[in-house]
């Protein structure tokens, strides 16, 4: 068990992920006991940064940061706990203090600056900790992303996602909204007319604009039957359709020949 105290709710997720990353498994709790094995205590007060983790020893840190902008003092922080966690458990993480779930907006951000490889590899390593294999990697998809997105206005585009939630049958892992069709079938087609309101207002607000990619998920789309898929497909082919056009089908047992036709036809 460890005990967690930072003075501010602004960096109190950083310092529980960095936890969590060498320490996985553990509870982490903000009410002292003696049951705890670990104490982590921070401050942050504008640039300034410190506290310390007691185990059988206390590792002390207090450093100002390069500047009182979260960000900033964020990364900061992260690498101060990090090396503390890495000295005490002889762990590294591949990715450092990275725990969010797109590291890649970094070194595309970097190359969209006009920076070079050398230096957004450098910017990985020292201001994130990243490892020389995961930089490389880093840099490499950032690339092609980077590659991808030439042909598009994506700044001033959009992605458009529709959602259409019903399924053959619920999956017991699903945690997305998705109700059997067959008990819902009665509720299609107001589901439907809604969708078409909200396409159509949807057109008209983003008329000077148009998408990058139209995404139709679920639930199942392919759950719908053919007629009504039909329908769906008419109305977004109202909107100027992007790229990226995809209809999700990750259920076999609702793919057949006849609406895989209509999906090629569209």
């Amino acid at each position: 068990m460890i005990y967690m105290s930072i003075n501010t709710h602004d960096y109190e997720n950083d310092v529980r992920v960095m936890i969590g990353a060498f320490y996985p498994g553990e509870k982490i709790v903000i009410e002292d006991n003696n049951e705890c094995t670990m104490k982590v205590l921070v401050h942050v007060e504008g640039a300034h940064i410190k506290g310390k983790v007691a185990t059988d020893s206390d590792i002390a840190f207090d450093v100002h940061s390069r500047s009182d902008v979260a960000g900033i003092v964020r990364n900061h922080l992260k690498r101060e706990l990090y090396n503390i966690f890495s000295k005490l458990t002889g762990k590294e993480l591949p990715w450092g203090t990275l725990t969010g779930i797109r590291p890649i907006k970094i070194p595309v951000s970097l190359i969209e600056q006009g920076y070079d490889d050398e230096y957004i590899l450098k910017h990985f390593k020292e201001e994130y900790l990243v490892n020389d294999n995961k930089a490389g990697l880093g840099l490499s998809v950032a690339k092609n992303e980077h590659e991808l997105l030439k042909g598009l206005d994506y700044k001033n585009g959009y992605s458009l996602y529709i959602g259409i939630p019903f399924c053959p049958t619920t999956c017991l892992y699903c945690s997305f909204t998705s109700y059997p069709i067959s008990m819902w079938k009665d509720k299609v087609d107001m589901y439907l007319e809604a969708l078409f309101k909200e396409l159509s207002y949807l057109s008209e607000l983003l008329k000077d604009k148009k998408p990058d990619s139209i995404y139709i998920g679920g639930g199942t789309p392919v759950a719908l039957p053919n007629d009504k898929l039909i329908k769906v497909l008419q109305e977004i082919n109202k909107i100027n359709t992007g790229v990226e056009y995809t209809v999700e089908a990750g259920r076999p047992d609702a793919i057949n020949s006849e609406n895989l036709k209509i999906l090629k036809d569209f």
